[in-house]
């Protein structure tokens, strides 16, 4: 069946007191802050290519990118990268064999959706725009095979821009299909121009009876061309690949949005974790954390938002680009340490937009804090007083309070040949930001993890033991039912098993009411030296009889013993839902003999947000909502009755507005839940989800 899905956009936009100097630390700990001919940059220890994991999320940009740490730049890096081959989709090319498209050409079209006047109708640029634009569809015609045409709606608007960055353009499918002739998964979403390539046939004409509707859109950026970036700043229109200083290439940022088109994208909502209509798309199927070994797929939602944001763990799995990356990737920079025996290895880092690169043969030499006197004296946030120890050797210093470019320049000040930055969250690394063109030495980050490890085999002249490692919750959110009983919520050790270590837990109220809804509960969680298995917190659950919207309450970890650490996420959101007949009210109403619950929520532009309020309608299967006032109405919804057409309940809805709303229906009977959220600022789309259900009868 197809969706319409003009909302599964992704964007790319262009993050005094005098001591005496202290004597030389523990256990002498050496290594090369350099390139690693082993491994590439950009990728995992097993040669698979990172994703763009930031954390927070950034929406539009999060996991349908690869990481900014692969070198050479790639064409689907979520900002406009430099020096691309041009016209170059490297390994952009592999990915989508590995999504399912084949080898071969097809024939590409370019729909001009544009005003009279304006972006491609654009007297002055409407040519050189449309010229470019067909020059990159000619390079995807040459590299992907169909029998159906593609057609792709083209146009300008002004979007997000000044001085500070911008959204160069934005796209996504116009449709995406499911368990079609041909679908190579079952179950699996995949973008309308794959899906037709598969199934050799125009699926589009299902949900639009135009032949040659769009597949995919691409929505430009009208103001880059009136220098919205900063004076000199527009478009280069041409098809040489030789844009002049300051200028950005249009025919990168067309192939960059129309591969998001054409399937590099994931539809999951990268916040909540959630699946689009409750079902993986085939991008998603490729997504890898190396944390749990587990693909998205496999995950449930807590799983998926943590993973989000795993920083440098997300990894495509996709057989094709992983064979791939050593005909574009360059090896990579590293930290390697070779003494002592406990923290010798490759450690993984994020590199300094400011100073010059980490290159070979590289910085070798000893690591050394770097302590600036003050009461936090790691952090090297003023001039470093045991200048004497950093001399000729690698700094290490604490992220935190200051710029990156300040603790760089004190440490270079000392005398340090390079500097390790230690990161002070879990979750990985990033690279780190600034501009200081004094600055001339190296520089790179650790983990909190590696950089404790590090830090400690320092400051002891013993051989270090191994990290205590990181307490954390195993999913961020859990839904349980209300007759259940208790629910379960499993606590992790990861990065490190040494000694016996705890954690406290407790709970705290929210839209749910400890002694109403749950029972208030705190405790300890322990896990024994050398042991990482999985620990249990069970918190009752309280039935009641009260027909009632769904409510939450959080569990929290805190106090960390051993020198365990917590790690993220450290908050467990657990939402309980109702299991009691419907009973309307003015936000609920009871369709179908009361067997389902409908319920909306919404949110405006201002940040006003509140129940959608229900119109007293007598209907046994639609109902009609408000948003703001009573003879303003907002929204209809329907359940139907299909099971002797499919065997599942259908739910339809059409909202005319363009606020976000989230629409939950719960059928009372069967505990389950089906959830639709349309985003703010997106024109709302009729839905006709016919598989809403499998309840029947």
């Amino acid at each position: 069946m197809g969706k319409r899905s003009k909302n599964l956009r992704t964007a790319v936009a262009l993050g005094l007191c005098a001591l005496t100097p202290l004597t030389l630390q523990g256990a002498t700990v050496t290594g090369n802050l350099g390139i690693d001919p082993s491994s590439l940059a950009g990728t995992d220890g097993l040669g698979r290519v990172l994703l763009f994991a930031p954390n927070p999320v950034q929406p539009g940009s999060s996991i349908s990118h690869w990481d900014r740490s692969a070198t050479p730049n790639l064409l689907m890096e979520p900002s406009a990268s430099a020096n691309l081959p041009f016209p170059g989709l490297d390994l952009t090319r592999p990915l989508m064999f590995d999504i399912g498209w084949a080898p071969g050409s097809s024939n590409v079209f370019i729909r001009n959706m544009d005003g009279q006047g304006e972006g491609l109708n654009d007297p002055q640029l409407g040519a050189q725009r449309m010229q470019a634009m067909q020059f990159a569809a000619q390079v995807w015609s040459n590299n992907l095979r169909s029998s159906i045409a593609i057609n792709v709606d083209v146009s300008f608007s002004n979007l997000d821009c000044d001085t500070s960055g911008g959204v160069l353009a934005q796209a996504g499918p116009q449709f995406v299909f499911e368990n079609f002739a041909g679908a190579p998964v079952g179950n699996t979403f995949y973008a309308g121009a794959l899906a037709e390539s598969l199934a050799s046939q125009n699926l589009s004409l299902q949900d639009d009876p135009n032949a040659t509707a769009g597949d995919l859109a691409l929505e430009f950026n009208s103001q880059i061309d009136q220098a919205c970036l900063g004076a000199g700043s527009r478009y280069y229109y041409g098809l040489d690949g030789n844009e002049p200083p300051g200028t950005i290439n249009f025919v990168q940022v067309a192939l960059h949005e129309m591969a998001h088109g054409l399937g590099f994208t994931s539809f999951v909502n990268e916040r909540n974790g959630a699946l689009f209509f409750g079902r993986p798309d085939i991008f998603t199927r490729n997504i890898l954390d190396n944390s749990n070994g587990l693909r998205w797929h496999q995950m449930n939602n807590g799983q998926r938002a943590a993973s989000a944001i795993n920083t440098g763990r997300v990894v495509w799995a996709g057989q094709q680009v992983t064979n791939a990356a050593p005909s574009f990737l360059q090896a990579g920079p590293a930290l390697i340490l070779d003494a002592p025996a406990s923290v010798a290895g490759r450690y993984l880092i994020g590199t300094a937009e400011f100073g010059p690169a980490i290159a070979n043969p590289g910085i070798t030499g000893q690591l050394v804090i770097a302590r600036d006197g003050s009461n936090q004296p790691t952090l090297a946030c003023n001039p470093i007083v045991n200048g004497g120890e950093i001399a000729g050797r690698i700094a290490v210093v604490d992220r935190g309070t200051c710029n990156f470019t300040v603790k760089v320049r004190n440490a270079q000040n000392a005398g340090a040949r390079a500097v390790v930055v230690v990161n002070n969250v879990g979750g990985g690394v990033i690279n780190m930001g600034g501009t200081d063109g004094s600055i001339d030495i190296p520089s790179a980050m650790v983990s909190r993890n590696d950089g404790n490890r590090i830090k400690t085999a320092i400051n002891s002249p013993e051989e270090p033991p191994d990290s205590a490692g990181e307490l954390q919750f195993t999913s961020a959110a859990v839904t349980i039912n209300e007759g259940q009983g208790a629910v379960t919520l499993g606590v992790s050790r990861v990065d490190g098993t040494a000694g016996q270590v705890s954690a406290s837990f407790a709970t705290a109220g929210g839209s749910a009411t400890s002694g109403q809804d749950f029972a208030a509960s705190n405790g300890t969680v322990t896990f024994g030296d050398g042991s990482s298995n999985i620990q249990n917190v069970v918190i009752p659950i309280l039935e009641d009889t009260i027909a009632e919207a769904s409510e939450s309450f959080t569990v929290t970890l805190s106090n960390p013993t051993g020198d365990a650490e917590i790690g993220a996420p450290s908050t467990a959101t657990v939402t309980i839902t109702d299991n009691e007949p419907c009973v309307e009210s003015d936000t609920i109403s009871c369709l179908d003999a009361g067997r389902f619950k409908v319920q909306i929520d919404w949110r405006d532009f201002g940040g006003d947000q509140d129940d959608a309020r229900r119109v007293p309608v007598v209907s046994d299967d639609s109902a009609l909502y408000y948003f703001f006032e009573p003879d303003n109405w907002e929204m209809l919804v329907k359940v139907l009755d299909g099971c002797s057409f499919n065997n599942h309940f259908w739910v339809f809805a059409a909202a005319t507005t363009n606020v976000e709303y989230s629409l939950t229906v719960t059928d009372t009977q069967e505990g389950e839940t089906f959830f639709f959220q349309n985003p703010l600022g997106n024109p709302s789309e009729a839905l006709t989800e016919i598989e809403a259900f499998a309840t029947c009868p």
